[in-house]
């Protein structure tokens, strides 16, 4: 798991839509933290930048939330279009859609505002 780094967090999350569901805004933020930032090879697929191999029980163990309540978060984040999955015979891959739009990949130190007050309309 990634443990540097940083990323940007807008504050129009507050508006999201889950927002006040607890359980599906610590996984899609724990995705957020966790997922690829660059495309890499695994076991031979193309793991792309925005997405991680995992599964609801590692998801479960990382965010200390039941099987069921990792499920239920993801099934909300599938249904609005955050979140995408593709299931595979021992592993899933999850990906956050539009990634690009959260997480803008830029080699420019942070201090400076790159393109005003572009917010992702997605979140």
């Amino acid at each position: 798991m990634l443990e540097n780094g940083f990323i940007k967090l807008y504050r129009s999350l507050l508006k999201w839509e889950w927002y006040d569901d607890v359980n599906t805004k610590v996984v899609f933020l724990h995705l957020l933290l966790t997922v690829s930032i660059e495309d890499s090879k695994w076991h031979g697929i193309t793991v792309r930048r925005g997405s991680r191999v995992s599964s609801y029980a590692k998801l479960s163990e990382e965010t200390k939330l039941s099987v069921r309540q990792v499920r239920t978060a993801i099934d909300h984040l599938e249904s609005t279009g955050e979140v995408t999955r593709t299931k595979y015979p021992k592993y899933t891959v999850f990906a956050i859609n539009h990634f690009d739009a959260y997480q803008t990949a830029t080699s420019k130190p942070a201090g400076k505002r790159q393109g005003g007050d572009r917010v992702p309309t997605t979140v």
